[in-house]
Parts: C-alpha cells; structure tokens; sequence
C-alpha cells in the first residue's frame, strides 16, 4: 500500500494514489473516478480527506473493494452522454492484481511491477514445500535444505574433478 499511496498528506481527489489505472482518478471524466465517488458517497467516506486521517474502514474499502456489494456509478462520456451502471468495486489492488495478470506483454506488466514486493512465505519461509514436508528432517536438516546441499556438493565435486584434470594436461 506504501507503493500505491506515497504520499499519505494527500487525498484521493488529490491524486494520493499513483497505480496505474488509479493515477488519474482525481480528474474530471476519470472512470476511476467515477467508481471511487460511488463507492465514497454509499459507504459515507470523503475523497477530500487526506489519506492519513481516512478511518482504516475507508482505505480498506478503497484498497480490498467491497465484496458482493455493488454500487450505482454515474459516469458522463467526452461525448457528454451520461449513464449509469451498477458497478461491484473489487478494489485497487486486486484491479491491480487482475490487471497485471491479464497483460500480455512485459511492457505493460512492468507498470505493475513497480508497485509489487516480493514476500517469501511465511509458512514455507521461500522454500516451496508444505509444512509436513518440511517438518521430516535428516540430521536436522529438512528436504529443502538437503536438496541445496546436494547441489552444492555436487558443485564442489566438479570444481575438484575440473581441477584436478587440468593439473593432467
């Protein structure tokens, strides 16, 4: 959220939120915008409100939508033609999430990526096996940790091999 929102002193109808498809939500004719105002006016929360003194309710339902509820949005074309849609606000980052996902091409991923953190995690800790299979160890060594010794042994193993043919030339 850091990422999204970085400078927190602002607010949404001042451009506090920099992810791509939400940068420009502060502007007139913004469909961001639009869905923002909706969601604002339903759940009773100021888009002139700096973020910082937004109650957490409010960033949450900003920032992780509003589940199966739906909101009403009013939205006026360039073309001046204006309609209204029932809308349900996945929230920025899952529109982040699901945007990302369905770009084809790395140029447009890269947008996302800027507002991304990889985190290992917190159950495996990065090691991508189940707890259970973590949890059988070797010489307090777990499955993990011995396939990465393996291969470095195995690494080792060929420095000497390389080594000692080279002494044989």
């Amino acid at each position: 959220i850091d990422l999204m929102v970085p400078d927190k002193t602002l607010s949404i109808s001042e451009g506090c939120l920099v992810v791509p498809g939400w940068a420009s939500c502060y502007k007139d004719g913004s469909w961001s915008g639009a869905i923002l105002k909706a969601v604002a006016k339903k759940y009773k929360f100021s888009l002139e409100t700096p973020w910082k003194d937004m109650t957490k309710k409010a960033r949450d339902i900003v920032m992780y939508g509003i589940g199966d509820d739906k909101v009403n949005v009013r939205f006026t074309s360039s073309a001046g033609n204006t309609n209204t849609w029932e809308v349900n606000f996945e929230g920025v980052i899952e529109s982040c999430r699901r945007r990302y996902n369905e770009w084809s091409t790395e140029s447009q991923k890269v947008a996302y990526e800027e507002f991304m953190t990889v985190l290992p995690c917190e159950e495996c800790h990065g090691q991508r096996l189940k707890a259970t299979s973590l949890g059988v160890t070797i010489n307090d060594k777990n499955i993990a940790e011995i396939g990465t010794h393996q291969q470095l042994m195995e690494l080792k193993g060929e420095y000497y091999r390389l080594r000692e043919n080279q002494f044989h030339l």
